[in-house]
């Protein structure tokens, strides 16, 4: 199975433990490739827009997507399912777990979110 990971947590040279939890999740999971924000001292809406970027370049014939968190990386996530019509599941970590019920087309099921 091949994955695409769309994440804005995941360690950086600045921020060496950010995500950590997310890289042991994967761990050494064959056939995932792992977009990610790594530039954490630009401008926020730039270090989005470029994670979108990276992530609609991302080559491969992918069986789903897995995002984290719901924003902004679900909602690229999201998209990007969309367009490639595939399966997508988004992680919620802090913030988005207390306000999941206001995401809205989206069900909580404990730590998952259902389309």
């Amino acid at each position: 199975m091949r994955l695409l990971l769309i994440t804005a947590m995941w360690p950086t040279q600045d921020h060496p433990a950010s995500g950590s939890f997310v890289v042991d999740r994967v761990g050494a999971v064959p056939g995932i490739t792992v977009v990610s924000q790594t530039r954490t001292r630009e401008w926020w809406l730039a270090g989005y827009a470029q994670l979108a970027i990276d992530a609609v370049r991302a080559r491969g014939a992918f069986d789903g997507i897995e995002a984290h968190p719901v924003y902004p990386a679900g909602l690229i996530g999201l998209v990007l399912a969309r367009l490639r019509r595939l399966p997508l599941v988004v992680y919620a970590h802090g913030t988005d777990v207390r306000t999941a019920h206001a995401v809205g087309g989206c069900r909580c099921r404990g730590d998952q979110f259902r389309r």
